[in-house]
C-alpha cells in the first residue's frame, strides 16, 4: 500500500472562448493536443494524479464552457472550487483585458479568497519579440497572482500550471507540505 500522503483538489480552468483551456487540460490530463477547435459546451473535466515529492494530489479540472449563454451556470461550476487557472491567449489582448471580469465573478462566487494564476498561452504564435506582456504582469501583479506562459502546443509550462496551482491549494489549508 502507498503511504504517501494524498490530497483532492477541485479545480476551476476560466477564461474567454478560444484561449486554450481544453487544449491546455487535454495536454496535462493525457499528453494530447488537437488542433481543431471544439467549444465546451457548459463545462467538462478530467481528473489527474499529480505527485509532488511523496504526495499524491487528486486534481479534478472543470473546464468552463465560456460562451455567454453559460453565464447562469458558471456559479454552479465555481462552487466547492479550491482554485481557479485564469486564461488568456497571448495573442488576442481583448482576453487578457477580459480576466477581471472572470476573476471578479469567480471570487464573488467563492467562500473564501481560493488561490488563483494567470496563464497566457500560445506563446507559439509570437515571435520572441512580440512577446511583451507588461499589461499582463500588471494585472497579475496588481491582484496579487503568478503569471505563467505557456503553449498547450509545444507541451511548453503546461505541468508547471498545475504544480503551481496544487502548490498553492496546499499553503492555502495550512498543510505544511515540504515540496520542491
Amino acid at each position: 500500500m502507498d503511504s504517501s500522503e494524498k490530497y483532492a483538489f477541485k479545480i476551476v480552468v476560466i477564461g474567454d472562448p478560444e484561449v486554450g483551456k481544453t487544449s491546455l487540460i487535454r495536454r496535462f490530463s493525457n499528453n494530447s493536443f488537437d488542433e481543431n477547435y471544439k467549444a465546451t459546451a457548459g463545462a467538462d473535466f478530467d481528473i489527474k494524479i499529480l505527485k509532488i515529492n511523496d504526495l499524491n494530489i487528486f486534481l479534478t479540472i472543470w473546464d468552463i464552457g465560456a460562451q455567454e449563454r453559460f453565464g447562469t451556470i458558471r456559479n454552479y461550476y465555481y462552487s466547492g472550487a479550491d482554485a481557479a487557472i485564469l486564461v488568456y491567449d497571448v495573442t488576442n489582448s481583448k482576453s487578457l483585458d477580459s480576466l477581471k471580469s472572470w476573476d471578479d465573478d469567480f471570487l464573488k462566487a467563492s467562500i473564501v479568497s481560493n488561490p488563483r494564476i494567470i496563464v497566457g498561452n500560445k506563446i507559439d504564435l509570437l515571435d520572441k519579440d512580440e512577446l511583451k506582456q507588461d499589461k499582463a504582469l500588471q494585472f497579475a501583479h496588481d491582484r496579487n497572482l503568478k503569471l505563467i506562459l505557456t503553449s498547450a502546443k509545444n507541451n511548453f509550462n503546461v505541468e508547471k500550471i498545475f504544480v503551481e496551482i496544487s502548490k498553492l491549494c496546499l499553503e492555502k489549508y495550512n498543510l505544511n507540505v515540504i515540496y520542491k
